[in-house]
């Protein structure tokens, strides 16, 4: 009995050091050792001081983005009438290949596809839908309704925590309106959309089943003009 109790106390004061370890141990240059795990590779680290560099670009009506995925073609309008701050965000992001090779790495058929995770080029599966450019924009909320095929952006419980995280709606859902902001549409590649979404899922580390089994990759955002081919239909 003596003896079990003792192998007992051996592995509770092991486990407390292990713990201990991972939320005080320091890397070299002095931060918390878990916090490595979300700037592990130099191209993300030198991304993220790229954009911190780079200036906030005005976004031109005809603007035309071009999301290239390992499923086909998205095409989508902002509306930085509407939402100014977002839209800017958007394409500072986009011209400095922020995006590319990012995944979605939610999906939830029917409802909506996430994107714009800086941490999904990392091989840490853990920490995909914690990513973010560094800094945060402030809520810009309209009337615009949550349709099939509207862009808005994600965000923490804090209203203004919106960093490069966005969505892109599957279907309709009235609640999420007003409490999110709608930055732009999808104006060429719904069957794109159709195939994204019924790509199969397994559960999250959240234990959300959003989880593509297979990759869905982001490869390139790049910009195109409007050459008075596509048109803002969605927004009401």
């Amino acid at each position: 009995m003596k003896q079990k109790k003792i192998i007992i106390m051996i592995a509770v004061i092991l486990s407390i050091g292990v713990i201990a370890f991972l939320f005080t141990g320091k890397l070299k240059n002095g931060a918390p050792l878990w916090a490595d795990r979300s700037l592990k590779h130099p191209e993300i680290k030198a991304i993220l001081e790229k954009i911190e560099k780079s200036p906030v670009p005005a976004v031109a009506e005809e603007d035309i983005f071009v999301l290239k995925t390992n499923h086909g073609i998205l095409k989508a309008m902002l509306y930085p009438d509407i939402a100014p701050r977002h839209a800017a965000n958007f394409k500072r992001l986009a011209v400095n290949g922020f995006f590319d090779g990012t995944q979605f790495h939610r999906i939830i058929k029917g409802f909506m596809i996430q994107g714009g995770d800086l941490f999904t080029r990392d091989n840490d599966p853990g920490n995909d839908g914690t990513g973010g450019p560094g800094y945060q924009i402030d809520a810009e909320f309209s009337k615009i309704p949550h349709v099939r095929g509207i862009i808005s952006m994600a965000r923490a419980q804090d209203i203004n925590s919106a960093g490069s995280q966005f969505f892109i709606m599957l279907g309709n859902h009235s609640f999420l309106d007003g409490k999110y902001t709608v930055f732009g549409e999808i104006v060429e590649g719904f069957e794109t959309l159709a195939k994204i979404e019924e790509v199969a899922v397994t559960y999250s580390f959240t234990r959300e089943k959003s989880r593509p089994l297979d990759p869905v990759i982001l490869e390139s955002v790049t910009l195109e003009k409007n050459n008075g081919q596509y048109k803002i239909s969605l927004r009401k």
